[in-house]
């Protein structure tokens, strides 16, 4: 038991530079193929240790990488798991890349997740800062309140929210019935279009 709890606690002191060796190794491995920069190895290392080394001391972008990198690994392997299960009912290769060329909506929906999980990120991350910087109801010490104009009172108006809570504020964004109406119509557009411009 001793040595499981020791292990967590060696695993959460890694966990500061995981991200910074997530970074050192994926972009390296990505200039080493795409040869972008040359191919001269020193400089691919070189690049990816200064990007390695910056993700390292800036805790808003580690924290950024720490919040995205499950959510894109989930990705990943449903996205394998689905190829594997279309290979083992004897589906080959070329049948499967042809099927991704002609249907190019399955790569703009992979695109639209992945921006999902990057402002989701971003807003995990700079979103209790941004909020805290905008006028609203700031929650005080003593369990008042006070307004943008510098009030002080007891209780909230019905339908506020102090700006110090960034979760239960986008929620009530999320939720809106504004942005739900827009949501609606904006989905309902993008099956007209998609119906009506289909040969």
């Amino acid at each position: 038991m001793a040595d499981l709890l020791s292990g967590i606690v060696l695993v959460e002191g890694l966990s500061r530079f995981m991200p910074a060796l997530l970074v050192l190794l994926l972009l390296f491995a990505i200039l080493e193929y795409t040869h972008a920069l040359g191919k001269n190895t020193f400089v691919n290392v070189f690049i990816a240790l200064c990007a390695s080394v910056l993700v390292l001391i800036s805790p808003q972008v580690s924290g950024m990488l720490s919040f995205m990198t499950p959510w894109f690994m989930v990705l990943f392997f449903f996205i394998i798991f689905v190829l594997i299960g279309f290979k083992s009912m004897g589906v080959s290769d070329a049948q499967i890349m042809s099927v991704m060329s002609e249907y190019r909506g399955i790569s703009w929906i992979l695109i639209f997740i992945a921006i999902v999980i990057v402002a989701v990120g971003l807003g995990n991350v700079f979103g209790q800062d941004l909020l805290e910087e905008q006028p609203g109801y700031s929650q005080n010490l003593d369990g008042t309140y006070t307004t943008p104009e510098g009030e002080v009172i007891n209780d909230l108006p019905p339908g506020a929210i102090p700006k110090s809570d960034y979760q239960s504020n986008l929620t009530k964004t999320l939720f809106h019935p504004t942005i739900l109406g827009f949501a609606l119509i904006g989905l309902i557009a993008t099956f007209t279009v998609l119906f009506m411009t289909r040969s």
